[in-house]
Formats: C-alpha cells, sequence, structure tokens
C-alpha cells in the first residue's frame, strides 16, 4: 500500500534483505517508489527478494551478496550502490546477531562476528553514506539491531 512519502525515485541501500525484517523494510520503500540496492550473504535468495520486489513494484532493485561480519563489507556495499545507482539517500542497516547463547556457551568468534555484523558494518555504511546525504542535503538512516547484541 502506497503513503505517498515523497520519495518516489530516491535510492534506498537496506542490509540483510533477503528476508525477515529487512525484506519489509525493502518492501516497504519498493512500495514507495524507491531504487533499491539491497544485500544478503546468499546470492540465491537476494538475487530472487531483487527479482520479486522489482517485478511487484515496478522500481530498479539491485541485489548484492556482502557478508557484514566481514570488515570493510558494509563500506563496500554502500560504495557499490554509490556507483551502480549515482547516490544513496536512504540507508536501512540491519543485520542478524550472534548466535543465541547463554555466556558459557558463546564463541568470541561468534561474538565477534555479531559485533561486526551488528554494529561495526552499520558504522561504515553510515560513514560511506553520509557524504553523499550531505552534499545533495537529504539523507535519512534507520539502524536495526539484534537483541543478542
Amino acid at each position: 500500500m502506497r503513503m505517498n512519502l515523497g520519495i518516489e525515485g530516491l535510492t534506498a541501500v537496506v542490509a540483510g534483505a533477503s528476508r525477515g525484517i529487512g525484506y519489509a523494510c525493502a518492501e516497504a520503500l519498493a512500495a514507495e517508489g524507491v531504487r533499491l540496492a539491497i544485500c544478503s550473504r546468499d546470492e540465491e535468495r537476494i538475487g530472487a527478494a531483487a527479482t520479486r520486489l522489482g517485478e511487484k513494484h515496478g522500481v530498479e532493485v539491485q541485489g548484492y551478496v556482502f557478508d557484514l561480519t566481514v570488515q570493510g563489507a558494509g563500506r563496500e556495499l554502500v560504495e557499490k550502490a554509490c556507483a551502480d545507482f549515482g547516490r544513496v539517500d536512504i540507508l536501512v542497516t540491519n543485520s542478524g546477531g550472534p548466535p543465541p547463547g547463554s555466556a558459557e556457551e558463546s564463541e568470541v568468534e561468534g561474538l565477534l562476528a555479531g559485533i561486526q555484523g551488528n554494529f561495526l558494518s552499520a558504522v561504515e555504511m553510515t560513514q560511506a553514506a553520509l557524504p553523499g546525504m550531505k552534499d545533495g542535503e537529504f539523507g535519512r538512516i534507520v539502524h536495526i539491531t539484534s537483541i543478542s547484541v
């Protein structure tokens, strides 16, 4: 359902958008006529999501494969979207958290991946998107994180 938010034709980056909350955010933006750069770790799922969103809402959608638990991936995602779309007006940071478990069961590697995926990747994406948003005198950033953080 279109709400006529006045954002038609803008470009959004939505991380973790192959399913769940990220997909729902991407779909809401697509319904408003926003061009999308969406990402996931899973090439097949992000490709299917991009096709579905583009066909359903008639907007340009590009799916990218990035693992936000890898340092630098958040910055690379935004840079790729800027190169392909010319700008990023809206940024939705979204990533899964570390595996659930008690402090005794938690592995340091999983916790570090959760911190990178949820927090540091959001910082990377924000830092990469802000200069263009400032230059264009418009920008919106929505951070979504996991309760497990």
